[in-house]
């Protein structure tokens, strides 16, 4: 044997011409099972693309040296017979073959010592697996690592499953798909650098590409033409922007087109089949979805294949495609009555799906179960899918079954914005007449919807439109629900006496059949307007016969609002301990039940007032913050009074703090996360709150900041309207201070409240 000097590395050149990039756990991992585990075969398993060679390459020569005879790199890739991999040793060895068993040729011509054989694109010969175990029998010093698709299945294997690189859920330069991308693009071009113009469309192509990085080298390889954003539109089409590799590649490495139809040609027909079905679905599926789809009687035997040749990744109980796999499988299944078929079949399994899981959530009212949410969150994709294929093929009565079973995800997600673009396709299609309760359903769906954007006008009309379907239907069964939304939308256009009967109507006419689902929705609305209009003791009243429906029916979210308007009703009577311990309450139930939204969006300029008052400025504007950018990610709108008065707030925040403090803490604020969100609410249940004892100057420390501003107005002789204009609040807010004021003091009307004032001499503090 021809070279045999100890640790030489043979195959391969003596130095890599680029760095391994985010493979040090591999490496590491690999280097251990052959070291210490005394592993004698292990198989790199992993999708094409994704860097297996490479890694094989930094483990011979890694590993080399500590082998008496080193190591041997095989290049496997052009051979097309099994029976050709040992006579490919051999010629690697420079000994020729002669007409013995090639086995007993290896083993008379490898010398004393240790050796490491590498065997690099083994996917396609794995017939040959017999005898590699059969010369690892025979030879005993030698340790064996391959490189392939799918595994060898044979005994003493070992496998290390070879991955995406990361690139994380934010921007970070220290990722390892955006490390390798950066590095490669430097290599291209040298002026290239990642800074802050360019680090966002950049973490997003490696999120697009999803680590593989074969497709990040391609894509890398295009910054010296385009810029990050062009490129990253282009890529929508993959198969077309990465191409063009470097020339001293294998011509399967050069594309990645050519990757993917080198795998996708050694698949057998069976395997074929079932892929191209696979990639109808947009996202994550179960073996149950993919069986009904592709109308099999058992997808078991055909999946473990995928996986097992690295088309198919496992997570838990589900199953995805790359992004480049779907690109080609959905580029050759295109235009077939096949697509056809398997689309019709995805859209009635998601639609019964969706249905199913609408009817067990139900009883909850408006807004799901966690459980119920994260199902519906893992097969949004698949959904929404389904939605298009009915809105696009006319099919009116799946759409609307479909779009109906989805509103009370929207809600609960936020995502009024998704909710306003499907269910107006869908109410628009023609024949939607011919189902009226669905219909209903989908108008006061849509209506919910536009109010949370601030589009009360439309909002109201559309559940009147849903009314009057119900009525023309005979039908009762959504009549409640709809006849609530009703009076919330017109509670916030400011006409409160038409929505509180409205409520009690519900209220009442639920409470007598003991449903306690909508009865405790509608205190919850009366107990909003008693607040509003200072009936404080009233407000406290409807809360708690509130808080005994929520209990009874489960409704969580229901249960949290409750608590929150009965800190505010005890916050205005001048008990801010007992307030306090109220909103600590629907903290908790917002906190165990996950639902972050509604500590961002309903409850934050209650929790705010508390922070002012405590000196804790800073604080308070990250949760202004916060709550906006929540709100900017699902597409939720504040109406106009909350809208004045989160102006009014930021303008008092600046004055406190400059507008330099402000605007640090407001950046803060909006990069915080739901995690960061719940954090926020982890601190404030610290705050220690006590009743002043009434009287004196005790009773002027009693009020908060924002009420002594509006004290100083009204002893100034201001109108409602003024006062609201001067301190940037709604007028709706000041005659919420001026009441809060007057419980507090024990006082009847404005005039007592002016002499208090002047007694007291909040009238000197106007400056």
């Amino acid at each position: 044997m021809a070279d045999s000097r100890p640790g030489r590395l043979r195959g391969l050149v003596s130095a890599p011409l680029s760095p391994l990039v985010g493979r040090a756990y591999e490496l590491g991992l690999a280097s251990d099972l052959l070291r210490r585990r005394r592993v004698r075969l292990l198989t790199l398993r992993g999708p094409g693309g994704i860097g297996k060679t490479r890694l094989a390459q930094e483990l011979a020569r890694e590993l080399s040296p500590e082998y008496e005879q080193g190591g041997l790199f095989v290049e496997l890739a052009g051979l097309r017979d099994p029976a050709h991999v040992l006579p490919a040793v051999l010629a690697a060895l420079q000994v020729p073959l002669g007409s013995s068993d090639p086995i007993d040729v290896i083993a008379r011509n490898l010398g004393p010592g240790r050796l490491l054989l590498l065997l690099d694109n083994l996917e396609h010969l794995l017939d040959a697996g017999p005898d590699l175990t059969r010369l690892l029998g025979q030879v005993s010093d030698l340790d064996l690592v391959t490189t392939s698709r799918r595994a060898l299945h044979v005994t003493g294997e070992h496998e290390l499953p070879v991955g995406p690189l990361a690139w994380g859920e934010t921007p970070d330069a220290g990722m390892p798909a955006m490390q390798l991308f950066v590095e490669r693009a430097s290599a291209r071009d040298p002026e290239f650098r990642l800074h802050p113009g360019n680090m966002a469309d950049i973490h997003r192509i490696c999120g697009k590409l999803q680590g593989v990085p074969l497709s990040l080298e391609l894509a890398a390889a295009r910054l010296h033409a385009l810029s990050a954003r062009t490129l990253l539109e282009w890529l929508d089409q993959p198969l077309e922007a990465l191409a063009d590799g470097a020339r001293d590649l294998p011509e399967r490495l050069q594309s990645l087109r050519s990757t993917l139809e080198w795998s996708y040609d050694l698949l057998d027909p069976g395997d074929r089949e079932l892929l191209l079905c696979c990639s109808v679905f947009l996202g994550s599926f179960t073996l149950e979805a993919l069986q009904e789809v592709a109308g099999l009687a058992s997808v078991r035997s055909g999946v473990t294949s995928l996986v097992e040749q690295s088309f198919l990744r496992r997570t838990h109980e589900r199953y995805s495609l790359l992004e480049s796999v779907r690109g080609l499988t959905q580029e050759k299944l295109s235009g077939t009555q096949t697509l056809g078929h398997w689309q019709e079949r995805h859209a009635a399994y998601y639609t019964a799906l969706a249905c199913r899981m609408d009817r067990r959530a139900a009883s909850t009212g408006w807004f799901l179960p966690q459980e119920a949410w994260e199902q519906f969150v893992e097969n949004h994709p698949e959904l929404l899918a389904a939605l298009a294929h009915w809105v696009g093929s006319g099919q009116q009565l799946r759409a609307l079954q479909l779009g109906t079973a989805l509103y009370r995800y929207w809600y609960s997600h936020g995502s009024s914005r998704e909710g306003v673009q499907w269910l107006t396709r869908v109410i628009g299609m023609p024949g939607t007449d011919d189902h009226p309760v669905l219909l209903a359903q989908a108008y006061n769906a849509l209506g919910n919807f536009l109010l949370e954007q601030g589009q009360l006008a439309r909002a109201e009309e559309l559940q009147r439109s849903a009314l009057a379907v119900l009525d023309s239907a005979r039908d009762e069964s959504l009549r409640s629900e709809v006849q609530i939304d009703l009076a919330f939308t017109l509670l916030a256009k400011g006409r409160l006496s038409e929505a509180e009967p409205i409520f009690l109507a519900v209220a009442r006419d639920h409470e007598a059949c003991g449903q306690a689902l909508f009865a405790g929705v509608a205190r919850n609305g009366l107990a909003r307007i008693m607040v509003v209009t200072g009936r404080y003791e009233d407000a406290l009243s409807a809360v708690d016969r509130a808080i005994e429906h929520h209990r009874a029916s489960g409704n969580q979210r229901g249960l949290a609002i409750s608590h929150g308007w009965k800190s505010q009703a005890y916050r205005a009577l001048g008990q801010p301990q007992r307030a306090w311990q109220d909103m600590l309450m629907c903290l908790e139930v917002c906190l165990q039940a996950h639902m972050e939204g509604l500590l961002a969006h309903a409850m934050p300029m209650v929790v705010v007032e508390w922070l002012m008052d405590d000196g804790q400025h800073g604080l308070a504007v990250r949760y202004l913050a916060a709550g906006v950018a929540w709100r900017e990610r699902k597409g939720v709108t504040l109406q106009p009074a909350q809208q004045a008065e989160l102006d009014g707030l930021c303008r008092t925040l600046t004055g406190i703090l400059g507008a330099d403090a402000f605007h640090d803490a407001w950046a803060q604020g909006l990069t915080s996360t739901d995690a960061l969100l719940e954090a926020l609410h982890r601190d404030l249940r610290q705050r220690k709150v006590h009743d002043p004892p009434p009287g004196g100057q005790d009773a002027l420390r009693a009020l908060t900041a924002r009420e002594r501003d509006v004290a100083v107005l009204v002893t100034a002789g201001l109108s409602d309207k003024r006062i609201a204009q001067k301190l940037g609040i709604s007028v709706w807010t000041v005659n919420k201070h001026v009441a809060s004021m007057l419980a507090k003091l024990a006082l009847n009307n404005r005039v007592a409240l002016t002499r208090w004032a002047l007694e007291h001499g909040i009238a000197d503090q106007s400056g």
